[in-house]
């Protein structure tokens, strides 16, 4: 039950780079407020989901005056209602080359209204993202470039969130949660045990999860996930640019209704217009259950050949992993995408499927 709480609104209208909390020092505790981007007593804000939003980011570890964004560790972001930006609720990225940020917490939060993202870390950033509800936005959390290791003791992770995605009238794809960037003596990251959901409304390109860029010993382990595509999701996971250094791991939960792929496995990022630069393209598959729209493949591993590292791109499946849906069950497209299946029941195919191999 929540009590008499603070809001907190901003005092003037900058929908493109305002915050409301400038945070530049460590161990600092964020917790039981209501915060608003849109304030009432201001107008030309930026419209969308029926409301006039007056600023970017409710949290952003940088001065006020955009001059400074140093490196800070032991921000705690919890219990608070977070509604109405025009571009992040809660935002980490220091400036230039930076030690690990670690100890870092955001909890039970809920983000609601959000024009972009509602959590976004950057550059040497860990933190733990648990149990937050993301409500009508259009990317809930995005994580990138983390090389370096955290604190002894630290394991960031992703667990126990509910993210429900809507067009906000952002033209960028959707993403439940995005991991871009884990690479060296970056500690392995989780992200287990979250639901996401697609709106029917959504037409724009987008992920339940993607996973990218896992290089150099950087591992990814994604485990218990419910991604609810709903026949317009394009992809329930997205992998690229995984190199086999590190291990990228999808275990247990589904993926249902996704309109194109319900995981896809490339060398080639048509996000971002990228090849792949490791020598392969390395995943596992353990025990969960993909499915596609009758529109879709349930298992796509797409080899284009593109770029100057022509490694292959290679899903090992295995544990009973299903393969469902009403489309396509396993696509192999190009000269070097190629599916091993491990063990004496590496797959169970559904009879609802058009096809089963192509």
């Amino acid at each position: 039950v929540r009590v008499a709480e603070a809001f907190v609104y901003p005092a003037t209208n900058n929908p493109s780079s305002g915050k409301l909390f400038a945070v530049t020092a460590s161990n600092v505790s964020i917790a039981g407020f209501t915060i608003d981007g849109d304030n009432l007593a201001l107008s030309g804000g930026t419209a969308f989901g029926g409301v006039d939003s007056n600023c970017a980011r409710a949290l952003r570890t940088e001065n006020r005056a955009a001059t400074l964004r140093p490196v800070v560790s032991g921000i705690v972001f919890d219990n608070n209602v977070v509604k109405n930006f025009t571009t992040t609720g809660f935002y980490m990225f220091p400036d230039g080359t930076v030690a690990n940020s670690s100890g870092n917490y955001v909890r039970q939060n809920l983000f609601s209204n959000m024009r972009f993202r509602g959590v976004y870390t950057q550059n040497e950033v860990d933190t733990v993202i648990e149990n937050n509800v993301f409500n009508a936005v259009h990317t809930g959390i995005a994580i990138s470039s983390v090389g370096t290791a955290a604190a002894t003791g630290f394991e960031p992770r992703i667990t126990g969130n509910t993210i429900n995605l809507v067009p906000t009238g952002s033209s960028t794809r959707h993403m439940g949660i995005s991991i871009n960037h884990r690479y060296n003596t970056a500690v392995r990251h989780v992200i287990s045990g979250n639901t996401i959901n697609a709106d029917a409304s959504i037409t724009n390109n987008g992920e339940g999860i993607r996973i990218t860029s896992a290089v150099f010993g950087g591992s990814v382990h994604a485990l218990n996930n419910t991604i609810n595509a709903n026949g317009s999701l394009a992809t329930g996971y997205w992998v690229w640019n995984t190199d086999g250094q590190g291990e990228t791991l999808i275990s247990g939960g589904a993926v249902t209704g996704a309109k194109t792929n319900g995981l896809y496995l490339t060398d080639f990022d048509g996000a971002y217009a990228a090849n792949s630069y490791s020598t392969g393209n390395f995943a596992i598959v353990d025990g969960v259950s993909l499915g596609a729209a009758a529109t879709g493949t349930a298992v796509n591993v797409h080899w284009t050949g593109t770029g100057s590292n022509l490694g292959p791109c290679t899903l090992t499946v295995r544990n009973s992993a299903g393969v469902a849906g009403t489309g396509a069950g396993v696509a192999m497209n190009g000269a070097k995408a190629r599916v091993n299946f491990s063990g004496t029941s590496a797959a169970q195919f559904a009879g609802s499927l058009a096809s089963y191999i192509t």
